[in-house]
């Protein structure tokens, strides 16, 4: 599997070669260019990787695997990998051995969109403790990667299979993890609520906890949403 990876990869190298020059022994960043090869280059790519992953037998051989190849594991490129893990429903736990390979990395910073990507896998799968695993460390490294965004992301996840009670107890872990606990980070809790349990369930969490938020207009644009009627609206308040 690793030969034909390499063959490809190597095969593609030689191929853009001969149209435009290449600086580096290594596969080369993609440029923002909408040259044809330039896409057909990235999806080989992203295909090279994420059939390491899930070929991958241990941590340590995920690791040697991806250095054998000489790809430079770009910001763009492990977005665009961990997506692939998402839809193609892969192993969420080679998933997250790729996650933190790249993590670990001197001088390397995940995106936003990685971070919530991966614990998203982890969440669809109910790997909840390496959900918390993770944002320990990111919190340790760049806490400002976690965003409201992520906050929705884990918490649609937990509220899917958990009761509203344990989805509550999850926003409150976020307390301590985001840079500002703050009004968006309810209003992710409120929308995950109508989303994922009932508008009841919604109102019920809202009057508990509005006393510690200022609510905005986002807050009653998601409260009222999911109500069918402006007679049931005005029962909410």
């Amino acid at each position: 599997m690793m030969m034909m990876i390499n063959k490809n990869l190597k095969s593609l190298s030689f191929e853009l070669q001969k149209s435009r020059y290449i600086s580096s022994s290594k596969i080369p960043f993609l440029s923002l260019h909408t040259n044809p090869q330039d896409h057909k280059y990235e999806d080989i790519q992203v295909d090279a990787i994420y059939n390491i992953i899930s070929n991958s037998t241990s941590s340590q051989n995920l690791k040697q695997s991806l250095k054998s190849t000489g790809v430079f594991l770009s910001n763009d490129l492990i977005d665009k990998v961990l997506k692939r893990a998402r839809f193609s429903h892969g192993n969420p736990l080679q998933a997250l051995d790729f996650f933190n390979f790249t993590a670990n990395r001197r001088g390397f910073y995940h995106s936003s969109y990685s971070l919530d990507t991966m614990l998203y896998i982890l969440g669809r799968s109910r790997r909840f403790d390496h959900i918390w695993d993770v944002l320990i460390d990111i919190k340790r490294k760049d806490r400002n990667l976690i965003t409201p965004r992520t906050l929705q992301v884990v918490l649609g996840r937990v509220a899917k299979v958990c009761s509203v009670r344990m989805t509550v107890e999850s926003f409150w872990k976020f307390k301590r993890l985001v840079p500002v606990f703050d009004t968006s980070c309810f209003n992710a809790l409120l929308r995950t609520l109508c989303q994922e349990k009932s508008m009841s369930d919604a109102r019920n969490v809202y009057h508990r906890l509005k006393k510690g938020f200022r609510a905005n207009l986002q807050t009653f644009n998601i409260l009222l949403s999911g109500w069918k009627s402006s007679e049931e609206a005005e029962l909410f308040f």
